[in-house]
């Protein structure tokens, strides 16, 4: 027997030979009732799997369009507000006012994170066929969570709020005072530290720290956390505050990246006073 297999598989008879054991298999399962119904539980167990496994792969789908209509759907409600609440302290004193800023949201995934660095990233996977460009702020409800830096056709890598180079500008709510937010511990992703607040400004533990709005990448008005303790240092003329930030750097997941629209007009007028 061992002979006749071996000249089988010698003279390329493989095939014929998977055949004659499939008819055999088949022979012994019809004509034989406990190896049919060995046969039987086989096949309705691997059955069961296949439909089980269909029935994940389609929930999965139908769940991931929905977080992804879902994350749309933020992005235009975020988008709204964002461009409502910018420029709240205009006034609009005759019917020549100047259009409010308004900003675009692209929904973004982070595939790849960091929190333990002295200097720590973040990668996005959406790029420059999404319309994303170096210098754009990335946000999530709760606040502002990095700058990106570089772009490629489908991913984007983002420099954290947890980055030594990061400053923010930043103000406390209803007071008016502005300074930079950075980030010196390292040991914690939820404080940071405002700096240049003039010590003559009235501050109180639990101000609301919100974006200033004096740069292009983050929009006005975004509050981001509040004062835990201040103090000044000797021989200085500014506080130094302790922020506990409210975005959950740590858990990032969906995160929009911000453009802000119809900045030509003031970045030409700041380029050519830069020039002179």
């Amino acid at each position: 027997m061992a002979r006749f297999f071996s000249s089988m598989l010698r003279s390329g008879s493989v095939p014929l030979f998977l055949i004659l054991e499939v008819v055999c298999v088949s022979l012994i399962v019809r004509f034989n009732s406990s190896q049919h119904e060995i046969a039987k539980y086989s096949l309705g167990r691997i059955q069961g799997k296949l439909n089980k496994w269909r029935t994940e792969v389609s929930l999965q789908l139908s769940l991931q369009n929905r977080l992804d209509s879902m994350a749309a759907v933020q992005a235009r409600l975020l988008e709204s507000y964002l461009s409502a609440n910018d420029n709240h302290l205009l006034l609009q004193v005759d019917s020549f006012r100047a259009p409010r800023d308004s900003f675009h949201l692209i929904p973004a995934l982070v595939v790849n994170n960091s929190i333990t660095h002295r200097n720590n990233y973040m990668t996005i996977d959406k790029g420059r066929l999404d319309g994303l460009k170096e210098d754009l702020g990335v946000v999530v409800p709760e606040g502002p969570i990095g700058i990106v830096i570089k772009v490629s056709d489908h991913y984007a890598l983002v420099m954290s709020l947890l980055h030594q180079q990061t400053r923010v500008s930043v103000q406390l709510k209803n007071r008016g005072y502005f300074g930079s937010l950075v980030w010196k511990d390292l040991r914690n992703p939820r404080k940071m530290y405002l700096e240049d607040i003039p010590r003559h400004a009235r501050v109180a533990v639990g101000d609301t720290v919100e974006t200033s709005g004096f740069s292009d990448i983050f929009p006005a008005g975004m509050a981001l956390g509040k004062v835990d303790s201040f103090w000044i240092s000797p021989a200085s003329d500014f506080y130094e505050m302790e922020v506990s930030i409210w975005p959950d750097i740590a858990s990032l997941r969906h995160v929009y990246v911000v453009e802000k629209l119809n900045t030509e007009e003031k970045r030409f007028l700041e380029e050519s006073v830069n020039h002179e």
